[in-house]
């Protein structure tokens, strides 16, 4: 399993993992060891990144939101800066 499916799998059964991501994603994806380009595509909601990272077809990225997890679009960062490093 790819480390990036890893943490969206913890992310989502995982309510303290959920709450860590929820308060900083940067910093959790940093501290699960997510790359920088799989922090990106997540931050981004890259639909066709995620699905590059995960090896999956970049349409079934939409069915892996649950409504336990919610990863934040690009817009809410618009006007901000953020860094993923």
């Amino acid at each position: 399993m790819s480390k990036l499916l890893e943490y969206i799998n913890v992310v989502d059964k995982n309510a303290v993992a959920r709450a860590a991501h929820n308060a900083a994603p940067v910093e959790s994806m940093a501290a699960f060891g997510l790359s920088v380009d799989e922090r990106e595509a997540v931050l981004l909601s890259d639909n066709r990144r995620l699905a590059a990272a995960l090896g999956m077809r970049h349409v079934d990225i939409p069915a892996m939101h649950t409504p336990n997890t919610v990863f934040v679009p690009a817009q809410q960062f618009s006007g901000r800066s953020v860094s993923v490093h």
